[in-house]
């Protein structure tokens, strides 16, 4: 990858970046860690890696799927400011991206992807006890039984977050000299500036 040298093209590199990684399911990019900070629940910051599911440039969203019973849905759900840390390490190029997740769970949106999923994928939101519920030894946490009409008994537990992004840090390694920013969103654009890597 070429050292990215002005700033405009370093935060619009970033974004086409990540809508690539989600739209060809492939790149590192596809998958981040999502960071959440609620005292009230956990009392430290909690971490977790999380699928991206989508990329609306236009609206700075990045978008996740989740378990509504989980630790994270209930920390982002008192305290949603969230950060992410994505990595491509082929790229050298290190994202960390802050802003304000907005959860929804049973509308007209979180019904239409869940009637795009493969059955396979709706066993992630069909344990019978909330994610990380301590058990006597190994398990899924699974029903016996798994077809549409036990499925659609899951959808209860599918969230979907979405990230609106509002700053952000690139980091890019090259041999040729390191690049660093950071990027805020101001008056309906990135407003940037350039960082001692």
């Amino acid at each position: 990858m070429n050292r990215l040298n002005g700033l405009e093209n370093f935060i619009n590199n970033a974004w086409y970046l990540l809508s690539k990684a989600v739209e060809t399911r492939e790149g590192n990019f596809r998958n981040g860690v999502l960071a959440t900070n609620y005292e009230g629940v956990r009392n430290k910051i909690s971490q977790r890696i999380v699928v991206l599911r989508q990329v609306t440039i236009a609206q700075r969203a990045l978008v996740f799927f989740t378990d509504i019973r989980s630790d994270k849905w209930m920390e982002m759900l008192h305290a949603p400011r969230v950060s992410w840390l994505l990595w491509d390490e082929q790229k050298k190029l290190q994202l960390r991206m802050y802003g304000k997740v907005r959860l929804e769970v049973a509308t007209p949106a979180t019904r239409k992807i869940w009637s795009k999923l493969p059955l396979d994928a709706k066993k992630n939101y069909a344990a019978k006890f909330p994610p990380g519920t301590r058990i006597q030894g190994p398990a899924d946490g699974l029903p016996d039984v798994w077809n549409e009409e036990i499925a659609e008994i899951a959808y209860q537990y599918f969230g979907m977050g979405i990230s609106i992004i509002d700053k952000v840090q690139c980091l890019h390694l090259h041999p040729q000299g390191h690049r660093h920013a950071a990027f805020e969103w101001k008056n309906d654009r990135w407003e940037g500036s350039w960082l001692v890597p």
